[in-house]
């Protein structure tokens, strides 16, 4: 039905934040967002990358993939953008496009497969470009160089009111800024949950450590050069030791993320140095043709990520809410293990969601109610999910280094065995055999279908049961290669010490 305009204070000029507001400023808000950093260099995609100061999103220079979800929404609701995104150098890499080979003789092009495209991009660049975009907006103020320092509740009421923050500029003056909403787009490190504790707004945290540590190398093609072209090696893989991916980007460029399980000490004192990451690549058959000197060249050091968590805040007690006239968004309220490739893109669809309600709903308190529901019904299933897989990652590893250390492995149940064989001889082997299938878990990847779908199919359900029927003697062509070497042969080639952390 559409409300009066009002002003919405968005703090955070992260991809969520930025989301947030095109999202806002289509259904008519005036929106003023607030940046703690300097604006990005004036220069294009390599200057953002190299020399923008963004202390304030501590993941800028790590690998994103930003899923068929984030795409869909640009392209449906900012052309513009995406104009401006493919002009910038980024890429639409679809579903055919990633195929294994075994699949690309017997595909043909159903509707729905365009959804599942990939932007192809940078984290700097696709900041860069959405900041350009929001810049040119009407109704939109940017102001950076703010720091928040304090928030203004009015506690009069019976449930206490947001009614806007205290800022300080570069050169230390102080500012307070109103809104008839505030929003949290800081991210991680938002201090938002300490500010209004103070003024007893209770804070619902539920939060586990995924025990994960990232570190990450960018690279570049050599002139002349080309990505390499798809093999029967896929270009990431899980060791339990060791996870590996490669993140294409946008202008000839290309990211390389290697991530340990936090007890892995020997490893991690390797990866950390350029000359052993690259020894690392090259010891892996689905990165070392990515990484070969003759066709790409690192541009960066390696960054590295700690203190990975999922975590849901909520501000409500027994479904009231504990604030009115303010909203987390992005990884201010849910942040997820990185290596699912779906944070940056449920932010900007919470943002966009929320802007939805705030033109929908004019009740201050409806407003934190149906955000929490509307949150609750299209991203908690896949958040479980990425605890499930989590969890289930923690323990792995935790019986392969008691392995190592000489512990007997259990003995699993029956049930844990025929799980596991329907996964390994049945799942895997019909996803680089059956295009259905395959199909099915990239709609779940790209959040376009609920996690888990393939299970939830009953002909999907038989297309892999009849793969894991067949013996392994007669299917060995279906499975993937060994992604790479053992642990032992790492610690060897890189001159570690093989006793576990």
């Amino acid at each position: 039905m559409g409300q009066e305009q009002e002003t919405i204070v968005v703090v955070g000029a992260g991809i969520a934040g930025l989301g947030t507001t095109m999202a806002l400023h289509k259904r008519g808000q005036h929106v003023v967002l607030l940046d703690r950093d300097p604006p990005p260099p004036s220069e294009g995609p390599a200057a953002a990358f190299e020399n923008w100061d963004r202390r304030g999103v501590a993941h800028l220079r790590q690998s994103h993939v930003f899923i068929g979800l984030l795409y869909g929404l640009i392209r449906e609701e900012h052309p513009r953008l995406l104009e401006m995104l493919l002009e910038a150098g980024c890429r639409e890499l679809r579903f055919e496009d990633g195929l294994p080979v075994e699949l690309r003789p017997s595909y043909r092009k159903r509707p729905g497969d365009e959804e599942m495209t990939f932007l192809s991009s940078r984290r700097t660049t696709l900041e860069l470009v959405m900041r350009r975009y929001v810049e040119s907006l009407d109704g939109v103020e940017i102001r950076t160089g703010r720091r928040v320092r304090e928030v203004l509740v009015d506690r009069s009421g019976a449930i206490p009111v947001l009614q806007g923050v205290k800022v300080t500029d570069v050169e230390g003056a102080e500012q307070t800024i109103l809104g008839d909403v505030v929003v949290d787009a800081c991210g991680r490190s938002t201090r938002f949950p300490q500010w209004l504790s103070e003024h007893g707004v209770v804070c619902q945290n539920d939060e586990e450590d995924a025990e994960i540590q990232y570190f990450t190398r960018h690279y570049r093609l050599l002139e002349g050069q080309e990505e390499p072209p798809r093999g029967r090696t896929p270009p990431n893989g899980d060791l339990t030791f060791l996870k590996f991916g490669v993140f294409p980007g946008d202008n000839g460029c290309f990211s390389i993320t290697l991530a340990l399980p936090t007890r892995e000490a020997e490893l991690r004192r390797a990866v950390k140095q350029g000359e052993s990451f690259d020894r690392i690549c090259s010891m892996l058959p689905g990165l070392a043709p990515w990484t070969d000197p003759q066709r790409a060249a690192p541009t960066s050091k390696v960054w590295g990520m700690g203190a990975l968590h999922s975590q849901w805040r909520r501000y409500s007690t027994e479904g009231s809410p504990s604030i009115l006239g303010f909203f987390a968004i992005g990884d201010s309220a849910i942040r997820t293990n990185p290596l699912y490739g779906r944070g940056c893109s449920s932010g900007v669809v919470q943002g966009h969601k929320l802007a939805q309600i705030l033109d929908e709903v004019a009740d201050p308190a409806q407003r934190a109610i149906q955000l929490e529901e509307a949150l609750e019904n299209s991203i908690r299933d896949f958040f479980d999910d990425m605890r499930r897989q989590d969890r289930q990652a923690i323990r792995t590893a935790k019986r392969y280094y008691e392995a190592l250390a000489g512990a007997p492995e259990p003995k699993p149940t029956l049930r844990k065995r025929l799980a596991r064989s329907f996964l390994e001889d049945g799942l895997i082997p019909a996803s680089r055999r059956s295009v259905p299938v395959l199909r099915a878990l990239l709609r779940s990847l790209h959040m376009l279908e609920p996690p888990r779908l393939v299970f939830r199919d009953p002909a999907l359900i038989a297309r892999i049961f009849g793969v894991w029927l067949i013996p392994k003697a007669l299917k060995k062509d279906w499975y993937p290669p060994k992604p790479g070497p053992n642990r032992d042969v790492f610690l060897r080639e890189l001159g570690l010490d093989a006793e576990t952390a």
